[in-house]
């Protein structure tokens, strides 16, 4: 009981810090009574990292961040969460609230985090938003610096789940690669690969499992990355082929699992390898369950599936710009996170572009250990 105790008190000293970080840009008399996230939430053992691609202008975008859980009463407060945990571990004191200041923002900022926090992914633009530099740190300490361009690479860094589940290692660099060149084998890609490849793959925590939409829209792979054996082939012909599936999550084995794909307007939980689905929402994309099972957490945006119109017919054309964009357009752009036991529901607004009606591009998250944030934030404090 102790043990809870303190760790309670030290997460409510960094919720006043992250209230009060957050005070300071709240205009007199405005009233937030109605925006308190989390409030009707049982007390979260995962917090949630965020991570938006934000269009901006007529053909730019950006990315944008935040920490969410218990302790973040308003959507800013995990923008001020999250600039204190930059400070913290890499020592860079972010302020950006508007679409230009986190556009041309020249500061480093965390850009990928594993679970346990101990592998820290920072990144800097050389030539704000196309050359960057990430730079890899373990336990707070610089281990690795890489140079990458927008739309050449899935990814510098990369880490997968031990073994035995209680912590994370460094994934090697050539089954990085492997994964990419697999994507781009199936999808004749050339070397495009950061454009489509989180949406159309993705791989279990574990780094064993991979799945692969077909360029066909209505086919799923499922490999074992340990040799890049092709598992399981799963075909829906259901699936109206205009559309492409965006895959956000696999649990599971060789033999059995499931995995959320989105498909047009529709996400699905599907068991494999026998291809059993069942529809879970609509507009939900970049759908991720918690650890524990008890939340689940989706994006608004899909950059891919907004562009689909430009290869479909004529007619259908017509039909998507009349009913589909007007039913996802009727949707809060943003975030939102459901406790799955009582059904509440939280909504985190991301700003949109509005001078040319720009719809966010994507979204992608990663569920974190409540009390390894509070102990690195705590630390010093």
């Amino acid at each position: 009981m102790k043990g809870k105790r303190l760790k309670k008190a030290v997460c409510m000293i960094i919720a006043v810090g992250v209230l009060f970080l957050n005070f300071t840009y709240v205009q007199a008399g405005e009233d937030e009574a109605e925006e308190k996230l989390f409030s009707d939430f049982q007390e979260m053992d995962y917090y949630i990292f965020i991570e938006t691609n934000v269009g901006y202008g007529v053909s730019g975008d950006y990315y944008r961040y935040g920490i969410y859980g218990n302790m973040t009463s308003t959507a800013q407060a995990g923008e001020e969460l999250y600039f204190m945990f930059n400070e913290k571990v890499i020592g860079e004191k972010l302020a950006l609230y508007s679409h230009e200041e986190w556009l041309y923002n020249p500061a480093a900022f965390i850009q990928n985090i594993s679970p346990d926090l101990k592998w820290i992914v920072s990144r800097q633009y050389i030539d704000s938003p196309v050359k960057y530099t990430d730079t890899l740190y373990y336990k707070n300490q610089k281990l690795d610096q890489k140079s990458g361009c927008a739309g050449f690479e899935a990814a510098l860094f990369a880490w997968r789940k031990t073994e035995d589940g209680q912590s994370f290692e460094l994934e090697k660099e050539e089954r990085i690669r492997e994964y990419e060149n697999l994507v781009i084998d199936i999808w004749d890609l050339g070397s495009y690969i950061a454009f489509l490849g989180q949406g159309i793959s993705c791989m279990d925590e574990y780094g064993k499992l991979l799945a692969i939409s077909e360029p066909d829209n209505q086919t799923i792979r499922i490999y074992d990355t340990e040799d890049w054996e092709l598992l399981h082939r799963i075909t829906i012909k259901e699936l109206d082929a205009n559309f492409p599936i965006e895959i956000s999550q696999i649990e599971g084995n060789e033999e059995s699992g499931w995995l959320i794909f989105s498909h047009g307007d529709c996400t699905y939980r599907m068991e494999y390898p026998q291809g059993k689905r069942e529809k879970i929402g609509e507009f939900m994309f970049a759908t991720s369950i918690s650890p524990d099972g008890k939340y689940r957490a989706y994006c608004t945006a899909n950059g891919i599936l907004d562009e689909a119109w430009m290869t479909m017919p004529y007619e259908k054309r017509n039909e998507l710009e009349i009913e589909f964009y007007r039913r996802w357009d009727e949707i809060p752009a943003g975030w939102y996170i459901e406790e799955l036991a009582t059904g509440n529901q939280v909504y985190i607004p991301v700003e949109t572009w509005k001078q040319d009606a720009r719809r966010l591009e994507g979204g992608r998250c990663v569920w974190i250990q409540k009390d390894k944030l509070c102990q690195v934030v705590l630390e010093n404090f």
